[in-house]
Formats: C-alpha cells, structure tokens, sequence
C-alpha cells in the first residue's frame, strides 16, 4: 500500500498503486508491508493519471465539477449514506485549504463515519491537524437546511411542556430554503392526497387522489381534470400527503 501523500497533492499527478496477483481474494494491510514486501508477493507497480474533468449539471441550476482517477473499485464507485458500512477500509483526505479535498457540508461527515463497521477502518491522509480542523469546521457549519430541520424537530418533540410552546404546535415554510416554486415535486408512485387552491380565486380549492402528481397537476391546468377544476384554472398545489399505497 502506498503512502498516497506524496502523490496527491496536485490533482494531475500520477498516483503509485500495487495491483494484486491474479487469484488474491483479499489482502489486510500492514504498516511495516512496504512496496518491496508487495512486489516479492507478486503484486505489480502501475501509475495512475488523473481523468480528464466532467462536468455534470446538478438541481436548482447548479453544476458540480467532477475528477478521479481511472480506477475500477473494487466494491463501490461513490461514497453515499445509504449504501450502508460494507467498505472493508476507506481511505481519504479531508482539507480547508486545499480545494481538491475540501467538504462543502456537515452530512458528509456523517456519511463517512458510516461507511466502515469500525471507526479505525477509516484513514485519512494529509496532516493531522488540517484533517481534524477541517471535520471540526464542517460539524459547526450550519447549512441552509438547518433552521428548517431545527423547527420540523421542534414541531415533532412530543416531551416539551405544552405549557411553553402552547397547546398546538402550528407547521410554517418560514425557514424552508427554497422557494416554493423551485421545488421538485416528488416522482414516487406509492400515492398522493393532494389539495390544489385556484389562482383565480383563491376562495376555490380541490382535493383529489393520484399516482402521478406531476401528471395530474399538469392535467388541471390543462383542462383535462374535473370539470369544477376547468372553470378555476390555472391551480397551484398547496399541499400534499404521500405513501397511500392503496390509492
């Protein structure tokens, strides 16, 4: 296993890697298994270019720039939550100065906490005090979902004393980061209660049942719902419930 500091530094460097021997179903690392040991076990040196950069268009008119290795993993090609803690080890860096390992959200430390059974199975290259500075600056990092989770939290907390926060906790979109109409209405088929109010007159609202809410909003509006829903168009959706399979 290679000391991946020194190759990483710039992101167009060439990495040192040690490719197994055909037929090795799994190899534990060891400290004092220096390149020499590896190569007198079989295993073969090759250096590795970074790809060339891909841009990928993300939600909310953003792009994220994308740069790797030409590496074909062994378990998984990401690192996401729900994937659960099935990677043996994983190795990674985590810096604030360097924009090449640098984190943008608190989640994503949760997220690499995660991926190994054991916290000692994940290692991070680089400088101890940079890798602990910047996981502490992460978890103190408030994102703009934070005051919105803190409120749906607050209105869920069934052992606060009604006495302070009052007989009824009332839900509100104050704090939610978007905008309504920025918002992606869901794509899942397991059901949806919607209740649509007019534009026209707000006086005016429907509830209805659907599979495919994008569909049937799009129905309304279209002339192709009720006919109480053609005289009052355009509608816009004020709320909506989901997972009702047997709608």
């Amino acid at each position: 296993m290679p000391d991946v500091r020194n190759y990483v530094q710039y992101s167009n460097q060439k990495i040192e890697l040690f490719v197994t021997p055909s037929g090795l179903k799994e190899y534990v690392y060891c400290p004092e298994h220096d390149g020499n040991y590896l190569l007198s076990k079989g295993f073969k040196k090759v250096f590795i270019s970074c790809i060339p950069d891909r841009i990928h268009a993300l939600q909310c008119v953003m792009k994220g720039k994308r740069r790797q290795y030409g590496i074909k993993h062994h378990v998984t090609a990401t690192i996401h939550g729900c994937q659960g803690n099935m990677l043996h080890k994983l190795v990674t860096q985590v810096c604030l100065r360097n924009a090449n390992f640098g984190l943008w959200d608190k989640a994503q430390v949760v997220v690499l906490l995660s991926r190994t059974r054991q916290a000692q199975d994940l290692i991070f290259v680089g400088g101890i005090d940079s890798t602990i500075e910047c996981l502490v600056e992460m978890i103190k990092k408030k994102s703009q979902n934070t005051d919105y989770m803190e409120k749906v939290i607050n209105l869920l907390d069934y052992n606060k004393n009604l006495e302070e926060v009052g007989s009824m906790n009332v839900f509100n979109y104050e704090a939610h980061p978007y905008d309504f109409i920025h918002i992606e209405l869901p794509d899942c088929n397991t059901g949806f209660v919607y209740f649509l109010v007019s534009l026209k007159d707000v006086r005016k609202t429907y509830i209805g049942q659907t599979y495919n809410i994008k569909k049937r909003l799009h129905d309304h509006n279209a002339g192709f719902g009720t006919s109480f829903t053609d005289e009052f168009r355009p509608w816009a959706l004020y709320a909506l419930i989901i997972g009702f399979d047997g709608v």
